[in-house]
């Protein structure tokens, strides 16, 4: 039990005091709102070291996750799509794992440790819902690396700062 509590402790989601014990963290929509913002300084930064310091398997590597990725949301809003389902199932392990590969190469150790933790801790299904409601941008992962690709870092973050906050600008218009 106490591993257990440990686990759920590293990845948010459960808060320990002493003489109190562990309690479950609520998750507000305060907390969802903390912890965008602190993905999206953490994902802005990676993405610098990421365009500083990835070799080119590393990149060709990115390009496939993202063409990959590319070709799930396409079958997830065609509709008539027979896999539809299946898409929206595998869909954000996939993207998580897209991210936290960036946030990986960049060499960031750290902050790789912070983004796995909130990847972990903010439900994805909410993603996913925001991604049915809203229409979502052609080619915005292949567009992404080729921005990390290019080695600057300047366009690398200017590319995934509205990737991040995408949906959150969508809903506070």
């Amino acid at each position: 039990v106490d591993e257990a509590l440990g686990r759920r402790e590293v990845g948010g989601l459960v808060e320990n005091a002493p003489q109190l014990g562990a309690h479950v963290i609520e998750i507000s929509e305060e907390v969802l709102e903390e912890d965008r913002t602190c993905r999206e300084a953490i994902e802005c930064q990676t993405v610098r070291l990421f365009a500083e310091r990835a070799a080119e398997i590393e990149k060709e590597q990115m390009r496939e996750l993202a063409r990959f990725l590319e070709a799930i949301e396409e079958k997830m809003f065609a509709g008539d799509h027979p896999e539809m389902e299946k898409m929206h199932q595998l869909f954000p392990r996939h993207h998580s794992a897209f991210h936290l590969a960036v946030a990986q190469i960049s060499g960031a150790h750290a902050l790789y440790r912070q983004m796995k933790r909130l990847w972990f801790r903010r439900p994805m299904a909410t993603g996913d819902l925001h991604h049915v409601l809203l229409p979502v941008p052609n080619h915005r992962h292949p567009d992404l690396v080729e921005a990390l690709a290019c080695g600057d870092p300047e366009p690398a973050e200017h590319h995934m700062r509205p990737h991040v906050s995408f949906r959150r600008c969508k809903f506070s218009a």
